[in-house]
């Protein structure tokens, strides 16, 4: 059996997050630390492996949750990583340590960090910032011995330790940890979540409820819907989906819209420039309406992450508005770009097409309204 531990405050008895209080309140931030917490302890509860939660300020918060608790130890974070692994590690054959501020890091990053264990010593998720999200391994190997922390050598040094012990490691797909307002994943529906639905009314019903089978009907195996938003794509779904969207509030209504429907669904809430799922995890990736709401820098690192996360021969599908070649056409969708943008966050004059073929082999490209609604289907080669 394995362990995986999650480091976390007590948010009543503990200041947290700090840093990204500074920007957005105390109030705000401890809000956001909950949520996080909550994600990531429901999402890792009742696995393959067990769960412990090991708490700086006390337990109390945490008897809400059905979790084994224990406190943190140590004069610093190194020391109290280590103490808390070899402690685990006297009980489980192999265990993983995690902070509680990567909303999303659920049981399908976990399993595969665990099986990168059977032929490395240590495991590491490097964190963007230069440090790192996730530390495993399979016997205690003392690797935290650094004079300081939080600075953006800490992997670096993480690294330059174990090699000094010739100690074989595997690293994991970088993430963003968020510790300021700038890593926070832009809510940009937060207004609008509530009443979504209503203004989409007339395209849903006239258009898109046409279109939609027509995607899911070639999305095969294990699949990623990459931006749920309220969840229209759900009566669609079968067999294995992973819902994913970086809008607390487009979520809360894609959550209900699946209770209604009975649907089964892995909910986390990510960004699509910053999955936290695998390297070749899935087998189809589904993104409708999507790239066309993100700049086209985000669109560009949005196209390779999906290529990331798709096993060989997957499939992206896509669907996504351009501006039409017909001059009268573009022209009128030109006057009401403004508004479009303000409503639904859509911009039209994307290169989407090219950010695709540099990363997928493109085999349909099928018109579905004039020449301004596209179906895309491109193969990971």
């Amino acid at each position: 059996m394995n362990c995986l531990i999650i480091f976390a405050k007590n948010p009543d008895t503990v200041p947290v997050k700090t840093r990204l209080a500074k920007s957005i309140g105390k109030e705000k931030a401890k809000a956001h630390y909950q949520e996080w917490l909550h994600d990531l302890i429901t999402h890792n509860q009742h696995q393959s492996y067990d769960l412990v939660v090991y708490t700086l300020g006390g337990t109390s918060y945490f008897k809400q949750y059905d979790v084994r608790t224990r406190g943190q130890t140590g004069k610093d974070l190194g020391k109290s990583m280590q103490d808390a692994l070899a402690h685990e590690l006297k009980k489980y054959k192999k265990a993983i340590l995690i902070g509680s501020d990567l909303p999303g890091l659920g049981p399908e990053v976990i399993t595969h960090a665990f099986k990168q264990l059977d032929n490395a010593d240590i495991v590491l998720g490097p964190a963007k910032d230069g440090g790192y999200y996730l530390v495993g391994m399979g016997k205690i190997h003392n690797i935290f011995g650094l004079e300081q922390w939080s600075h953006d050598r800490v992997l670096e040094q993480t690294l330059s330790l174990a090699k000094k012990k010739n100690l074989s490691y595997k690293l994991l797909a970088a993430r963003r940890d968020i510790d300021t307002v700038e890593d926070l994943p832009t809510e940009v529906y937060g207004v609008v979540a509530k009443v979504y639905d209503l203004i989409d009314w007339y395209w849903e019903s006239t258009r898109y409820r046409h279109i939609r089978p027509k995607v899911w009907a070639q999305a095969k195996g294990k699949v990623l819907d990459a931006g749920v938003g309220t969840g229209r794509n759900i009566p669609h779904y079968q067999g294995d989906v992973y819902a994913i969207d970086n809008s607390g509030s487009m979520l809360k209504r894609a959550k209900q819209r699946a209770k209604k429907h009975k649907k089964k669904i892995h909910f986390s809430n990510q960004d699509v420039t910053n999955l936290g799922f695998p390297d070749n995890y899935f087998d189809t990736v589904v993104a409708t309406f999507v790239l066309c709401v993100l700049s086209a820098e985000q669109e560009r690192k949005a196209i390779a992450e999906f290529k990331r996360v798709l096993k060989k021969n997957g499939r992206l599908l896509i669907l996504h508005y351009q501006y039409s070649q017909n001059p009268l056409r573009r022209a009128i969708q030109q006057v009401f770009a403004p508004l479009i943008r303000l409503v639904f966050h859509a911009r039209l004059n994307n290169p989407t097409m090219d950010h695709l073929k540099r990363c997928f082999r493109v085999d349909n490209r099928e018109a579905l309204h004039s020449d301004t609604l596209f179906l895309v289907s491109a193969i990971k080669s």
